[in-house]
């Protein structure tokens, strides 16, 4: 082939034409493997389709996650509070296997410390002091500046303009964005390597010192514990004098006592609980 063969305008076109062609039926095997993959998983999952769509922002990733998904069995070992292993757990991938989104981990925590501020602080303002209402003194001819009242906020013992004042912190927060903040800090917790699995918080003879050596020899210096609906009395008395250790029922996890200790441990009783609470 010559050089005028290679610049011959019929060539060209014939070989745009050709490279077009193969796009196109790509994009046409793409699509059709693409409108099968999403039927599929409309037909498998059903209405948690459209919520993993909604909660991750797009249909292409909610589709990746719940494909994602289907792929990973998240295990874990189950241990005893003598680090012996007794037995292992399958961990809800929709529950422990979320990414970790710190958008909704701050807006959650921001949530609960708003919402647990007294609000009782007050200023008083002008009508609040006692004291006369009368002029100090005539408006002109004293060569001061004219005043209108001792209460006024530039004199001692006056008012404060625009001070704080009772009122309640609270706003509100949509009961997804709270549910999507409990599983993305129990994801965030497995994913770090955090997450620890016993089969019951329980003691023989409920004494401090005792549970103290038990953590020290389990290397948890920071740990909120969540048990099943119920703590058991002997094991909260023994650990409630112990520094860095929370304690609480399943009902009570939340995001921010999560977030706050370094390790999270978690009972049989609580896996089973949160993953029914949050599905």
């Amino acid at each position: 082939m010559n050089l005028t063969q290679l610049t011959n305008p019929a060539l060209i076109a014939l070989a745009v034409a050709a490279i077009l062609g193969v796009a196109a039926l790509a994009w046409l095997y793409v699509q059709r493997r693409r409108r099968t993959t999403t039927a599929e998983l409309r037909q498998r999952f059903g209405s948690e389709y459209e919520r993993a769509i909604g909660e991750h922002g797009s249909e292409g990733r909610g589709e990746a996650h719940l494909a994602a998904r289907e792929k990973r069995v998240e295990k874990l070992k189950i241990r005893d509070l003598d680090n012996k292993e007794v037995g292992d757990i399958d961990l809800a991938d929709e529950v422990f296997g979320l990414p970790v989104r710190s958008d909704i981990l701050a807006r959650v925590i921001n949530w609960q410390l708003a919402k647990r501020r007294a609000g009782t602080h007050k200023a008083k303002g002008i009508s609040d002091i006692a004291g006369t209402t009368a002029k100090p003194y005539k408006q002109k001819g004293t060569g001061r500046a004219r005043q209108g009242s001792r209460r006024s906020p530039q004199f001692r013992g006056g008012a404060v303009i625009f001070g704080p004042v009772v009122r309640s912190h609270e706003f509100s927060l949509q009961k997804k964005v709270r549910k999507l903040g409990l599983k993305t800090a129990l994801s965030a917790k497995q994913a770090e390597g955090k997450l620890i699995v016993i089969d019951a918080a329980t003691v023989k003879e409920p004494k401090t010192g005792a549970l103290r050596a038990r953590f020290d020899a389990l290397g948890w210096n920071s740990v909120l514990i969540i048990d099943g609906a119920a703590v058991d009395a002997g094991f909260a008395r023994a650990a409630r004098n112990l520094p860095r250790v929370d304690l609480l029922p399943s009902v009570g996890a939340n995001v921010y006592d999560i977030m706050r200790r370094d390790t999270l441990v978690l009972t049989r009783d609580a896996v089973e609980q949160l993953e029914a609470r949050l599905k």
